[in-house]
């Protein structure tokens, strides 16, 4: 009995000592939850206190931490050619979500111009003051940047803010056709960009309010109208650079083709010819009569995806000759002596890059005159040797003042470039020489002063008569004194 009781007193003792210490774990463990429900609380309301300058709403996964975004214009036009000063270009910037995915709101502010509850409009023109020019392989290449068109821009709340930019083809810069006599002739053609972009704009909360912590844009459809598959998509840089140079843009580009041709249509409008070669024959012994040969390869501009191509599939030359009789130009309607019998012109055919080449024939008072050449055609021609003549050829471009160049005389004249400097002129088999806008000609001169007779120049015969007659007196003088030498002895 007694060993029963003291054995149940002791089962209590252990059942009461195992109670305080269930209850002093709990109330361990209890304290603790407490101290992370208040970490906890902590971290809540420090999260949204108004002056933590960290906290992305919208979480940038892989975008650059860029605060900035400017638009960058390329024009590539062929070289030589004049811009419009009323040339423009509009950008479209139009809203499509508010947080991913979400319809835009009131909140969403428009970019740039507002043109309508959705869409702002940026200008570019070449009075920008981020500008550069640069000439590479016979083209001008503009460059011109716009302001950050973040700049001012009041964010209402922190989040995701997503828009497209296109260009608008139907603001930006429209060519100038006219309607002249024979045909309708563009003598403008600008090619816009097709580029579509997609820019996410993630702001965040900080000391100054919501401002712009990252930009994520990507480019899906290129200048060519052709989509980027995803996996060509890459981030680009839409920073604003500096200008001045070719990579001191922003990556935020759009390029365009710019191409100009000239204004003549009709033959007798001499002020327009885009490209005229005459033919002089001079010098005491010249043969006005005689045809001299000619070679001419012309280059045609093909501008960076350039789709509405506004180059002819041919270009036609045509001969004017000047009436001996009453000295009017007019022009050859049979050309068998200008080496293409029963035609009136002359067609040259540009392969599929851009180059034709053709041989004709020109003699004193005629020129091959073109009409309708682009801007920035390039060309070289040479004359073949004319035994006696000494070639000379007074090259004109773009209304500038002629430059004259002498070749060797009875040798073929391979014509130089008047823009650049070259050394030797008379060997250079490839310079090249361009259309520009203005008066553009080579006017070749072939001059004889003398001719050849039996190998002898009949200039010189005056005088190697009076040597033979002396030779002769000197020898007759010579049989006499030896005769007389005979006789006396």
């Amino acid at each position: 009995m007694f060993m029963y009781q003291s054995k149940q007193r002791t089962n209590n003792k252990k059942e009461t000592t195992d109670t305080v210490s269930t209850r002093k774990q709990f109330k361990e463990r209890n304290t603790m939850y407490k101290k992370i429900g208040l970490v906890l609380a902590l971290i809540v309301a420090f999260t949204m206190l108004p002056w933590n300058i960290a906290t992305v709403y919208a979480a940038p996964g892989d975008e650059l931490e860029y605060t900035e975004a400017a638009i960058t214009k390329i024009l590539k036009t062929p070289y030589g050619t004049a811009l419009d000063p009323d040339m423009k270009f509009v950008f479209d910037i139009e809203r499509i979500h508010e947080e991913e995915n979400g319809q835009p709101t009131v909140n969403m502010p428009v970019l740039g111009v507002a043109k309508d509850v959705n869409t702002g409009t940026v200008t570019i023109t070449p009075a920008a003051e981020k500008y550069y020019k640069n000439t590479l392989d016979n083209y001008d290449i503009y460059y011109w940047q716009s302001d950050d068109i973040l700049d001012g821009v009041t964010w209402n709340h922190a989040g995701l803010y997503e828009y497209k930019i296109t260009e608008n083809k139907t603001l930006s810069y429209h060519p100038k056709t006219e309607e002249p006599e024979n045909n309708v002739l563009p003598i403008e053609d600008i090619e816009y960009s097709d580029a579509e972009y997609k820019m996410k704009i993630y702001v965040s909360n900080t000391n100054e309010g919501p401002k712009v912590t990252h930009i994520g844009l990507t480019r899906l459809i290129d200048d060519n109208g052709t989509e980027v598959t995803a996996g060509a998509q890459v981030k680009l840089d839409p920073t604003p650079g500096p200008g001045g140079g070719v990579n001191k843009f922003s990556g935020f580009t759009f390029s365009n083709s710019y191409i100009k041709t000239n204004k003549g249509t009709v033959i007798i409008d001499s002020e327009h010819w885009t490209l005229s070669i005459s033919k002089t024959t001079n010098g005491e012994y010249g043969d006005k009569t005689a045809y001299f040969m000619y070679s001419l390869t012309l280059t045609v501009p093909t501008p960076l995806n350039l789709k509405n191509n506004s180059r002819n599939d041919s270009y036609n030359a045509y001969v004017y000759g000047k009436d001996p009789e009453d000295g009017v130009w007019k022009q050859v309607s049979d050309l068998v002596n200008n080496g293409y019998p029963s035609v009136s012109y002359i067609t040259f055919t540009p392969s599929g890059v851009g180059t034709a080449t053709a041989t004709f024939n020109l003699k004193n008072d005629q020129k091959l005159v073109f009409l309708d050449l682009p801007v920035g055609t390039s060309y070289i021609m040479n004359e073949t040797a004319a035994t006696g003549y000494t070639p000379t050829a007074a090259v004109k471009y773009n209304s500038e003042a002629a430059v004259v160049h002498e070749g060797i005389k009875g040798q073929a004249y391979y014509l130089p470039n008047p823009i650049t400097a070259l050394p030797n002129p008379h060997i250079i088999t490839s310079a090249i020489l361009y259309v520009g806008e203005g008066t553009n000609s080579v006017e070749f001169n072939n001059t004889r002063d003398s001719i050849l007779v039996t190998g002898l120049n009949i200039n010189d015969l005056p005088f190697i008569i009076m040597i033979l007659l002396a030779v002769c007196a000197i020898a007759v003088y010579t049989v006499y004194k030896t005769r007389k030498s005979k006789d006396n002895s």
